[in-house]
């Protein structure tokens, strides 16, 4: 296994199962202990205190019988604490202590059993959410809006009102509901993957029942309950008659029918597609993932009840096009098209899909053309063709740009209720656009969270003609925008919806912000002042000279003194000057507790710096890298005030000289871990 790592690499495993650390040969095992009684309690009251007050000194006396049942095991906290945090009163308290939690004795079956009463105190409606997540394998990485297509398809989502508009959000809340819960873990926060625990998996797999049901292997077609409706395929299959003629009779009211093996190798015959089109004609949700499929039958037009279709064929041969006859699906709310590298067009006549809410072509490298009247889709919410990098036209101008045409703004109208993500690629050099172009077309899209933008790379020699700046101009975003993205920029100036003095009014949500490679902008925005923000990222700003001088003047408002980077908790400077490092981490002092939050903060070839500045305010840091400052030969006495540092990494500084004894204390208050990679002066 480390043929291929360097001298002194090592392999760490995890396992709950002392057998797999057995047969593993490991030289020394470690084995996690419970969290402590403190550790415990503190746990627990976070989780189930976090929206309420303690009410009564019994009811501290309840959770503390309650917590000790849980054993100082991490997830049987986190369930049960979510699920006490629901109940109101110290009645409801003492009936699940008495007549639940009486019955849990201690052993090695406690975590299910608890498991299991969380499980048993879910609303109803949100049982079967969970349970069609039984059809996903063990580790596989769930994708959050994938998963709330799907819901949505079955119908199982019942609008709040009559407008249907509604329904990503109710969903979204279920979904929310059961990761509170920690039924799900967060894998990947910008792109929304989540996995389950394996506990939890075991559970899902449960109480599941034969209404959902994975087929692990080809053997086990034969073994599928009668009873089931939907199914998931997570062998390998070589194009051979995969399933039997039993499978086909049994389950000809499948309403779900999804493969997810990731083989490349994994082929679909022609036949058999066929066969599972014809059989199945109640399916909702027919998902084929890393299939080689040689062309898509016509009779896919017969599957009246259709509403979620998702094809990635990354090893596809002669798949060129999807037939017209899809357009027949009426029904059809989600269309994905995943790496299918061979597709060269879409159906002439999609704008008859009426019922279509997003159509997502990513990666799709051959497809060369979006047929017109894509604009008559008066349902559609999203629209992605990311990685479409041969498309010569474009109703649109969304996704991947091979030219700016002087409408396609215009064209953006119709598509206010675009949801989640955003992203907006010009491959060419961003054209003048017109007096008459119209503006806030992407403000009004409220539901809009993620908002990316990316110039031509290797315009920045070019002279400024302000066509980037006019194009940004028109791109400000709803002040329900959360991340924002922006590379590439050649205009000299940011956008005046980002320079303004009420920056925080403006985007008061955004919590995600990542500025790249724009080398000719020389003032920064007022971003101090995004009360929201969370983590910021500013790489490659060369030119920038700093904060406009009367943004970081002391305000008529002092309220606003309180928010410099107020919620900031990642922070990365790279390839800026040494000028507009200082201005961020060490602000005027009319700023009394500015970046107090701050947790990671990476300092990445920053010219000019010598000495790195004494960090007063960062009490909350526990992170701290320092990368490729060539001109830095001392750490002064910078780490002095960090308290709360955990990890300190140095790397490629050749200049800076550790040798001395006063460099090498440090004097940090608390311990930490040093990481020195590169050469430093000795």
């Amino acid at each position: 296994m480390l043929l291929g790592g360097a001298k002194g690499s090592k392999i760490l495993v995890t396992t709950r199962s002392d057998m797999v650390a057995e047969v593993s040969g490991c030289v020394h095992k470690h084995k996690l202990g419970d969290l402590s009684e403190e550790e415990t309690w503190t746990l627990f009251e976070k989780i189930a205190f976090e929206y309420k007050e303690h009410e009564s000194l019994n009811l501290v006396e309840i959770e503390k019988e309650i917590v000790r049942k849980c054993g100082g095991v991490t997830l049987a906290i986190r369930s049960v604490g979510c699920l006490l945090g629901l109940k109101r009163t110290e009645h409801e308290w003492m009936y699940f202590k008495n007549q639940d939690l009486s019955s849990i004795t201690r052993g090695g079956n406690d975590v299910m059993v608890i498991l299991i009463l969380s499980y048993n105190y879910f609303p109803w409606y949100l049982k079967i959410f969970f349970a069609y997540c039984s059809l996903f394998p063990k580790d596989f990485e769930i994708q959050r809006f994938d998963l709330v297509d799907m819901w949505i398809a079955q119908g199982f989502i019942k609008p709040i009102s009559s407008n249907r508009d509604n329904l990503e959000d109710v969903a979204n809340s279920y979904f929310v509901d059961l990761l509170r819960r920690s039924f799900f873990q967060e894998h990947d926060a910008f792109m929304q993957f989540y996995k389950m625990h394996d506990l939890i998996h075991d559970l899902v797999k449960e109480v599941a029942d034969g209404e959902f049901f994975s087929i692990i292997k080809a053997e086990d077609t034969k073994t599928v309950p009668d009873q089931t409706f939907h199914a998931s395929c997570l062998f390998e299959t070589d194009g051979s008659s995969t399933f039997p003629n039993s499978f086909y009779r049994k389950h000809m009211k499948l309403c779900t029918f999804i493969y997810l093996n990731d083989s490349s190798y994994s082929i679909m015959s022609n036949s058999i597609l066929e066969r599972v089109i014809s059989s199945f004609a109640h399916l909702c949700v027919l998902r084929l993932r890393h299939l080689q499929i040689k062309f898509v039958p016509q009779s896919l037009g017969g599957l009246k009840h259709l509403r979620y279709l998702s094809i990635s064929c990354w090893s596809i041969v002669t798949f060129v096009t999807l037939p017209n006859t899809i357009t027949k699906l009426h029904n059809l709310q989600i269309l994905k098209l995943d790496g299918c590298h061979r597709l060269e067009k879409l159906p002439r006549d999609i704008w008859r899909l009426v019922s279509l809410r997003h159509l997502i072509c990513q990666g799709c490298s051959s497809l060369t053309h979006i047929p017109p009247r894509l604009s008559e889709l008066t349902s559609l919410m999203h629209l992605d063709f990311d990685g479409c990098s041969s498309l010569e036209d474009m109703p649109a101008g969304v996704g991947q740009l091979t030219s700016l045409r002087t409408d396609w703004l215009n064209e953006l109208k119709g598509l206010v209720d675009l949801r989640n993500s955003f992203s907006i690629k010009f491959l060419g050099r961003v054209r003048a656009i017109g007096e008459r172009t119209p503006t806030g077309v992407v403000k009004r899209m409220k539901h809009l969270r993620q908002l990316s933008v990316e110039f031509g790379y290797g315009n920045h020699g070019d002279d400024d003609t302000g066509a980037d700046l006019m194009m940004l101009e028109t791109l400000e975003p709803h002040q329900n925008i959360k991340r924002l993205r922006i590379k590439n920029y050649s205009g000299s100036r940011f956008p005046s919806w980002l320079m303004v003095e009420n920056l925080g009014l403006l985007l008061p949500k955004l919590v995600d912000l990542h500025i790249e490679d724009c080398h000719k902008c020389q003032k920064l925005p007022p971003l101090w002042k995004l009360s929201s923000l969370q983590s910021l990222e500013l790489r490659n700003l060369g030119v920038l000279e700093g904060y406009d001088v009367k943004s970081m003047q002391p305000s008529k408002t002092p309220t606003d003194e309180r928010y410099y980077f107020s919620s900031l908790k990642q922070l990365e400077l790279k390839g800026i000057g040494e000028k507009i490092l200082k201005q961020i981490l060490c602000p005027p002092p009319h700023h009394p507790s500015p970046l107090c939050n701050l947790k990671e903060l990476t300092v990445d070839s920053v010219e000019g710096l010598a000495t790195m500045y004494v960090f007063k305010n960062l009490m909350s840091l526990q992170s701290l890298s320092i990368k490729i400052c060539r001109n830095l030969v001392s750490l002064s006495t910078c780490l002095t005030h960090l308290a709360s540092l955990e990890t300190l990494t140095i790397a490629y500084c050749p200049e800076l000289d550790l040798s001395n004894e006063e460099e090498m204390q440090f004097q940090v208050p608390g311990t930490y871990q040093l990481s020195i990679f590169g050469s430093l002066k000795s």
